[in-house]
């Protein structure tokens, strides 16, 4: 994969401020439109670290679930910066919210226990909804509540930095 400077300067998307869902909405169309219009430059897509880390982790699960349609390199391999990531696009990327993430993010809108979650999901196996889930709630995108004296899983805010 060629650095992104060789491939003259890489389109730009924008994510700071926004809720996970917000930003992976407009990433994924930013991306869409970028395949569509054949361009073939990276697209360098600036989530933040410290307060965007929500944006960062579901942002590089979701491109890592799509290898077949892309390339990326984290900001941390290419120039130690984690605020960002770089993506090479190839084919089209479905909506986030039919990635296993965006749909666990979906579900738990209202507070569900971690037992249901694994009963709605079970088709992706169990080690990964656990992965996912994990990944998740590290980021702050699903925060751990109580509801009815049994602990729960709910959509945070996940905003950016």
């Amino acid at each position: 994969m060629p650095h992104p400077a060789r491939l003259g300067e890489p389109d730009e998307c924008e994510l700071h401020g926004l809720t996970v869902e917000a930003a992976m909405s407009r990433f994924t169309a930013h991306y869409n439109q970028a395949v569509s219009a054949g361009r073939s430059q990276p697209i360098d897509v600036i989530h933040g670290f410290n307060q965007g880390i929500a944006i960062q982790v579901s942002l590089r699960n979701f491109l890592a679930e799509h290898t077949d349609k892309l390339q990326f390199v984290t900001g941390e391999w290419l120039d130690d910066n984690p605020g960002h990531t770089v993506v090479y696009p190839d084919k089209p990327l479905p909506a986030w919210q039919e990635s296993l993430a965006g749909r666990v993010v979906q579900f738990c809108l209202q507070p569900k226990p971690t037992t249901r979650i694994a009963s709605r999901f079970a088709r992706y196996g169990e080690q990964r909804i656990r992965d996912t889930v994990d990944q998740l709630v590290r980021s702050g995108t699903l925060e751990q509540t109580t509801r009815n004296g049994q602990k729960c899983l709910v959509a945070g805010a996940g905003k950016a930095g």
